[in-house]
């Protein structure tokens, strides 16, 4: 199998993804009459309810801080700092990366489709900059997945179905602040998730293919065999009889005879 076509294949869902981010672009950028009709009906009506509670106002941001600056630029820093000092260098990298990403991608592509943010009648929140896509969704769904596909491995399945079940529910919350808060319309969160899964699938599949491991930690498993050849698998290294006669192993019945 070549290195392209495994590559595409195990990142299937990312590219998937990225077709869905784009179409939903396209979309954006025409302005298609049922996608503006329910973005600007969504923002009105929230707006409507949300701004009569100032105790709601204040959990919607309180929750909405936990996917933006500084929050997750931190918790990549702090993990990957983590990682590097238990000699983890691969995962620490791929965090580093995808994390990095996501925050070119965000700036750039808002500079770029150039949309104006969401204009309520009684703004409770502010926000620089264009509106599509959310960073505060693409960045939930690139930190906080980042670090998930890296505790993953270490994790019980039932562990692993609440860890992930956390995750999406907190890129479900934040999106919906974004909204509620009136600096995003729908569409604008539905495509940062969107391009989050896409970017965090691509890259990830990408390490992995790089790194030519079954993971991102690069650590062998202790009970695999930390070499490729032929053979190598269950045998320690040296053979003897248990009375001191200790001599090399021979994986395999070969000889050591050259060439």
């Amino acid at each position: 199998m070549t290195a392209w076509r495994r590559f595409t294949e195990r990142s299937a869902f990312g590219l998937l993804a990225l077709l869905a981010f784009g179409l939903l672009l396209l979309l954006v950028r025409a302005e298609w009459p049922p996608l503006h009709a329910l973005d600007h009906a969504v923002a009105a009506d929230l707006n409507a309810v949300v701004s009569r509670h100032e105790p709601l106002v204040a959990a919607l941001r309180g929750i909405s801080v936990l996917g933006g600056p500084p929050v997750t630029p931190l918790l990549v820093a702090v993990v990957a700092a983590g990682l590097l000092l238990r000699r983890r260098v691969r995962p620490a990298l791929y965090l580093v990366v995808t994390g990095l990403g996501a925050l070119i991608l965000d700036p750039t592509l808002k500079t770029l489709v150039g949309r104006l943010r969401p204009i309520v009648d009684v703004p409770i929140a502010a926000a620089p900059g264009h509106s599509f896509p959310s960073g505060h969704a693409l960045g939930t769904v690139v930190a906080y997945g980042a670090v998930l596909l890296i505790l993953v491995p270490v994790l019980g399945p039932f562990r692993r179905r609440v860890a992930i079940a956390a995750w999406a529910t907190l890129v479900v919350l934040v999106g919906f602040t974004r909204v509620a808060l009136g600096v995003h319309f729908v569409s604008d969160v539905v495509g940062g998730c969107l391009l989050g899964l896409a970017w965090l699938g691509i890259t990830t599949h990408a390490f992995r293919l790089s790194f030519r491991t079954g993971g991102l930690d690069p650590a062998p498993h202790p009970a695999l065999p930390t070499t490729d050849r032929p053979g190598a698998a269950g045998t320690s290294g040296t053979a003897g009889d248990g009375d001191g006669d200790r001599r090399p192993a021979r994986a395999g019945g070969c000889t050591d005879r050259p060439g």
